[in-house]
């Protein structure tokens, strides 16, 4: 019924149990949940995330705590910290996460002592504990979204790791174009230097953080990565040769996109202020411009 009053968006229910889940995968075009409580133990998510590729092949967008309740503490169900609040978004995308949101609460300092807390923001806007770790997070995935939103979580291409303690997701990309890999550190109190034992191949490691190419004997059996530290998690590029510009391009379109987007808000806020934005606003032309014709670096330069 929904579809045909509103063909254009998705439908989408979000839910907290596998029965739930199982009885309504066939109607979902988008599927959401939000399973709680995650803590005490933040590695939950990778086993939630498992039992839900289980029941279901449609994109699922994952909804994490980052709020604390005093009034179930006794049941473990207490707020993240930052390392664990960490480990929970990177263990989302590498278990095939195409979207991962967050459930908290605005709650201003007036109210009373003992009732639920948001621990990203309050409601006038203050940054709370989490949201140094939120913007981390953003800004390392952000930049990688498209290429997320293509993956396919790979049931039959396995990547071990030394030490076993740093976990990969391994997310197909369509059409032969490779893969992307996401190892994550699940310690929560010690930096990790560690291994990827890739299979035999011909494939190109990139680290899409810094776009820079790990060199390694393809005839190897394990390549060194640089260092995770607690909680945290990274995104490689492993494919074919071909396909490795085409990566470097989609990661460089989303930064410079995200440039821009922060510059008009930069201009708009300058105009409410009174600032003389004329020249500004030519700059952020001109960056347009080098955007439409594929000149990335450029646009973030200018922006």
């Amino acid at each position: 019924m929904l579809e045909t009053r509103d063909p254009d968006h998705p439908v989408v229910c979000l839910f907290n149990y596998y029965k739930a889940v199982e009885a309504f995968a066939p109607y979902q075009q988008l599927m959401l949940t939000d399973r709680y409580p995650v803590m005490p133990d933040a590695s939950n998510v990778a086993e939630w995330m498992k039992g839900i590729r289980e029941r279901t092949s449609a994109p699922h967008w994952v909804t994490l705590p980052s709020f604390d309740d005093p009034r179930i503490r006794h049941k473990g169900n207490r707020g993240p910290n930052p390392v664990e609040f960490r480990l929970m978004s990177y263990l989302a995308i590498a278990g095939g996460a195409r979207g991962v949101t967050y459930f908290t609460y605005t709650m201003g300092p007036y109210w009373r002592d003992g009732t639920m807390q948001g621990l990203l923001m309050d409601a006038y806007g203050n940054e709370k504990s989490l949201w140094p770790e939120y913007a981390s997070f953003a800004a390392t995935v952000g930049p990688v979204a498209d290429l997320l939103s293509k993956a396919n979580y790979d049931k039959e291409l396995e990547v071990k790791t030394t030490p076993a303690a740093i976990k990969v997701g391994v997310l197909k990309l369509p059409d032969g174009r490779g893969h992307l890999l996401v190892p994550v550190n699940t310690i929560l109190s010690d930096a990790l230097s560690f291994q990827l034992e890739l299979p035999s191949s011909k494939n190109v490691l990139v680290d899409l953080g810094n776009l820079k190419s790990i060199p390694f004997d393809p005839g190897a059996s394990s390549v060194a990565c640089r260092k995770l530290q607690p909680g945290q998690g990274r995104i490689y590029f492993w494919g074919p040769e071909s396909a490795v510009a085409e990566a470097k391009n989609s990661v460089m379109r989303a930064r410079a996109r995200q440039a821009l987007r922060v510059a008009k808000l930069d201009i708009r806020k300058g105009q409410r202020q009174s600032v003389l934005v004329d020249d500004l606003k030519e700059l952020f032309q001109e960056g347009q411009v080098l955007f439409a014709d594929g000149k990335f670096t450029g646009a973030i330069e200018l922006a």
